[in-house]
């Protein structure tokens, strides 16, 4: 499945769930950058395999936004996807969530999977869209339904991390 019918097969869901824009964020439930297969999902809906990115799906256009690390690879990366790349981090530039405004329609709803934005991004996007008469759904992930053969959680055995790389130990560090 190319990048076109995933971004086709994602819209079907938007239309079925009314979600009017969809944020895509590629990160793991802790935030990370580096994340394991199972979280790639910028990756896999855009084809954009940067550390850093977000793309925002709606149901006519669909933009990847990016830092200046990655501007000649996402444009690399996305040619023929029908993603538009955008600067991210940049004096000039558009940010996502005002690009979301100027995309949704009031009374809209953009989605994103909660377990993938931090409780302070989240309350600050809401806060925005909410000044526009736009809603925010966190509870709702589009990508799993449409990712066939979605790589697992990995499960990797805990183990203490030794204080001499640490600096202190456990009880230390929690008191």
């Amino acid at each position: 499945m190319n990048i076109l019918d995933r971004i086709t097969l994602l819209r079907g869901l938007m239309m079925e769930s009314k979600i009017d824009a969809y944020i895509i964020n590629g990160t793991d439930p802790h935030l990370s950058e580096y994340v394991p297969e199972k979280w790639r999902t910028r990756e896999w809906i855009s084809g954009f395999t940067g550390s850093y990115g977000r793309v925002v799906v709606t149901s006519q256009k669909s933009a990847l936004w990016t830092d200046s690390r990655y501007f000649l690879q996402a444009e690399a990366e996305l040619k023929g996807s029908g993603i538009i790349m955008m600067k991210d981090r940049q004096t000039d530039s558009i940010p996502y969530e005002d690009w979301i405004l100027s995309e949704v329609p009031s009374n809209g709803i953009v989605g994103v999977d909660g377990l993938t934005i931090s409780v302070t991004e989240a309350k600050r996007l809401t806060n925005k869209l909410n000044a526009k008469g736009i809603g925010l759904n966190q509870c709702i992930d589009l990508v799993s339904p449409i990712w066939n053969n979605r790589p697992v959680i990995p499960k990797y055995p805990a183990f203490d991390y030794s204080i001499k790389f640490a600096g202190v130990s456990r009880n230390e560090k929690i008191d």
